[in-house]
């Protein structure tokens, strides 16, 4: 059968299919933004009358608010809104018929992935644009009230991203299952494994060296570095704007929207109803999943061989025991089948290869930390750099301040210094001063 690329007629379907959703959400995040305004501008001009009797020649400076003042509900596109698009518009994959018709239908297979891909994230643009201007709009109408810190709108980028980066993992996911409960549970694995896995391994990295100025400090395995583990983990407002989150949770959420092409195009119909497509993808989904519950076994274990856990091994053990009851209830509620439990045994031999892996690289990291002894004379300069432990005490975080903010950009040259720096740095490696 002859196939065509006509992709306006199934943008504006796949547009009707998810227009319950797209308005909802733009109605609610607009609402409460301009709840919020208006209530704040009540309560000001309520504060400056009270002012001005007690004091006539009061006058009154406009309060600065950021976007997340504003349209704090914004966060609900990429946790809630993102993933209910992706199940909407892609929902007909979990239904046999439904998977047939349009497997049947004379558009081509990637006409209808992008179609459907776009019209949903169509509705996100929607809702933060709309939600956003009108916002705006009523700010600058209670100009004497508000300053809007225009810099803070990077946030309207952020969100956009984040929520790119979670419709495509719950297209990916959608993509290769073939039930609701399936496409929500790999969702969740996609988004959440690969972080976890790399946070407790910079974790348990950290726990081993204390030359480290902090978690951040070992660039990708930060948690900051995903944009939505950093809102999860409250670093929304706690940290200044970088590019690199920006960039990397665009570039993966890319990634995924590839592979769920990919994987879409090359689906079968009879896929529909199905955990996963094949026995293969079934056996990583469960893999994946249980990698999770293992970690932090790898993390104390890595520990232990590094002398750094003195605690009992039953919590290993207990980690390791919880981690095979879940295995096979994992299989037995995915599939619905009990004789495939003993099909999975076999594939625990990965399971058990990961685990070594895991550990393994921990401690490789670590020896490659700890291998960086620079002589004196190999070091150019010192600087102040942000440490991510927290600092009690107005003269703590105040002389904290100073250091990283007021001197953090002077390079220190003094070889005196740098000879100081040197020594305290392999003294705290071997372990002879616990201060650096």
């Amino acid at each position: 059968m002859k196939r065509d690329n006509r992709y306006a007629k199934l943008y504006f379907e796949a547009l009707r299919q998810t227009r319950v959703i797209g308005i909802i959400f733009a109605v609610i995040l607009t609402v409460s933004s301009l709840l919020l305004l208006i209530n704040g501008y009540i309560n000001s001009i309520s504060f400056i009358e009270q002012m001005k009797i007690e004091d006539p020649n009061y006058v009154h400076s406009p309060e600065i608010i950021s976007f997340t003042e504003f349209n704090p509900l914004y966060i609900a596109l990429p946790f809630v809104m993102a993933p209910l698009l992706a199940l909407t518009a892609f929902s007909f994959l979990n239904k046999r018929n439904s998977s047939d018709f349009y497997h049947a239908i004379t558009q081509k297979r990637s006409t209808l992935f992008l179609s459907h891909a776009t019209a949903s994230f169509s509705w996100l643009i929607f809702a933060a644009i709309v939600s956003t201007g009108i916002a705006i709009i009523t700010a600058l109408c209670f100009g004497n009230i508000f300053i809007i810190n225009w810099s803070t709108l990077i946030y309207l980028l952020e969100g956009l991203v984040a929520s790119l980066y979670v419709f495509a993992a719950t297209v990916l996911a959608t993509t290769a299952t073939g039930t609701l409960f399936n496409n929500i549970c790999l969702t969740g694995i996609i988004i959440v494994v690969p972080r976890v896995l790399m946070y407790l391994l910079a974790e348990s990295v950290m726990s081993m060296v204390n030359v480290l100025p902090g978690i951040n400090s070992l660039g990708i395995l930060s948690p900051r570095y995903n944009l939505i583990f950093r809102y999860i983990i409250g670093l929304y407002d706690s940290v200044d704007y970088a590019s690199a989150p920006l960039i990397y949770t665009l570039i993966l959420g890319i990634i995924y929207l590839i592979i769920a092409f990919v994987a879409f195009v090359k689906r079968p119909s009879e896929a529909a109803g199905q955990s996963a497509p094949n026995r293969f993808l079934q056996a990583a989904y469960r893999i994946a999943f249980v990698m999770l519950i293992c970690s932090p076994a790898c993390f104390l274990i890595a520990l232990d061989i590094e002398g750094g856990y003195s605690g009992d091994i039953i919590p290993i053990i207990a980690i390791y025991v919880f981690a095979l009851i879940a295995w096979f209830v994992y299989e037995l509620i995915t599939t619905r089948k009990a004789s495939n439990l003993l099909k999975t045994i076999p594939s625990l031999s990965i399971l058990v290869l990961l685990n070594v892996v895991m550990i393994v690289t921990s401690l490789g990291i670590k020896y490659n930390i700890e291998s960086f002894r620079p002589e004196p004379e190999d070091i150019e300069y010192l600087k102040f750099t942000e440490s991510d432990y927290d600092f009690y005490g107005y003269d703590y975080m105040s002389l904290y301040e100073y250091l990283v903010g007021d001197l953090g950009d002077i390079e220190i040259k003094d070889p005196n210094a740098i000879k100081i720096v040197s020594d305290c740095l392999k003294a705290t490696i071997d372990g002879e001063d616990e201060y650096y």
